[in-house]
């Protein structure tokens, strides 16, 4: 009988290994790594701090060196995990991180007054100890055009555009005419909100004078764009931060 139970559990054992084998060849790639907030950045509530800035107070994950920063513009589209992943990969890559919501759910709020509050928040952040020219603003989707809007009324570092949206295509387009920062944009061959061709527009519409790369990552989506090490590769070499990446991030293998 003993045996008999052996063979059977065998014989469930390995029919469960040919499923998981056949669920990975199903997919384009597999995730070799798991994550962990509780062993992350941001389950470290030591590095996390609000500093007060105009009439309120805003989160900066901090590494308490003061020398780059990221203002990171979420979208209306990313779930709160999806936030905290992003904010602990450029953590790990130097960054202070500063989580900028700039509206209020359910109500218009225009470019103009953004942009008023940023260049307040700007003037907050230098008395703050950081220097405009180690600040970085990010965006992804619609807020893309926040971040182009940012850095063509201030003089930062840089801006990073992730999945530009095509719905306001001639409001980007505008807006990249002016550009004098430089820009890094990031664009995910898979990705719903944003086309391929639309993006390579956005693109040429920089002026030539200005330093610009574009990074086109291979059957990557809108969701899994912070998954790839090119996103990593291209960033970093972008845009090197003084304290340099942290090589205890999680290694990622396809």
């Amino acid at each position: 009988m003993l045996k008999l139970y052996r063979m059977i559990i065998k014989a469930v054992l390995h029919s469960s290994f040919i499923l998981i084998l056949l669920h990975l060849v199903g997919c384009q790639k597999e995730l070799n790594f798991e994550q962990n907030v509780e062993i992350s950045s941001i389950g470290d509530k030591s590095n996390f701090e609000k500093i007060a800035l105009g009439n309120g107070k805003i989160g900066v994950l901090k590494s308490k060196k003061n020398k780059d920063l990221l203002i990171f513009i979420n979208d209306a589209s990313q779930s709160k995990e999806e936030i905290e992943r992003y904010i602990e990969m450029y953590y790990f890559m130097g960054f202070d991180v500063l989580i900028y919501n700039y509206g209020v759910k359910n109500k218009v709020v225009s470019l103009d007054a953004i942009s008023k509050e940023f260049i307040s928040i700007k003037e907050n952040l230098t008395q703050q100890g950081y220097l405009q020219s180690r600040i970085v603003v990010f965006g992804c989707n619609r807020t893309s055009a926040l971040a182009i809007n940012f850095c063509n009324i201030s003089e930062l570092r840089g801006c990073i555009i992730e999945n530009p949206s095509k719905i306001i295509e001639d409001k980007i387009v505008k807006l990249m005419t002016n550009l004098k920062t430089p820009i890094l944009i990031l664009q995910g061959e898979k990705s719903d909100v944003s086309s391929l061709i639309t993006t390579v527009k956005y693109f040429s519409s920089i002026p030539i004078s200005n330093k610009k790369k574009i990074t086109i990552l291979t059957n990557i989506t809108d969701r899994d764009m912070f998954y790839d090490d090119e996103y990593l590769k291209s960033v970093s070499d972008f845009y090197p931060t003084l304290s340099g990446f942290n090589e205890n991030y999680p290694s990622i293998k396809w």
